[in-house]
């Protein structure tokens, strides 16, 4: 499949995007509030009229953002290394919808992991990335891997 074809066979589309960004920026939040509370106690009273609440706001944005994005790529590498190892056609939108559940169960481990072991929010930014960040690199050695053998 082409990357083309299987972007679209994601059904991806603004809202759909959009939404998963809205729906995984309370974990953010709550990590933040969690483990950067002095963030949280500069926010007033009246938090719609605050520019800190709106600076977190965004931060919950761009992490939830970034967290999406390196969620669809690791669905692209996941959809290649299918096809590397069987010849039967998977389905992209299910293994999308897997993968964002799959690593918003581990955001949510993350949160309690560091929570539990009393670390700050880099330790928490740490543990979360790098999960996708591992989850990519050994599906692309093993995608590789497997293109030399087959």
């Amino acid at each position: 499949m082409s990357i083309i074809k299987d972007f679209k066979g994601l059904h991806i589309g603004i809202r759909t995007s959009l939404l998963t960004i809205l729906c995984q920026m309370p974990f953010f939040f709550i990590a933040i509030f969690l483990f950067k509370h002095n963030l949280i106690d500069n926010i007033s009273i009246y938090p719609l009229t605050d520019m800190d609440f709106w600076f977190l706001i965004s931060m919950c944005f761009c992490f939830s953002l970034t967290w999406f994005l390196m969620n669809i790529s690791l669905t692209f590498l996941v959809i290649a290394f299918a096809e590397k190892v069987s010849k039967a056609d998977s389905e992209p939108h299910e293994l999308y919808v897997a993968s964002i559940i799959y690593s918003i169960v581990y955001l949510s481990g993350a949160i309690i992991l560091n929570y539990n072991l009393h670390y700050d929010f880099n330790h928490f930014l740490l543990y979360s990335y790098s999960f996708i960040l591992v989850r990519i690199v050994w599906i692309t050695f093993w995608t590789f891997i497997l293109r030399k053998n087959l």
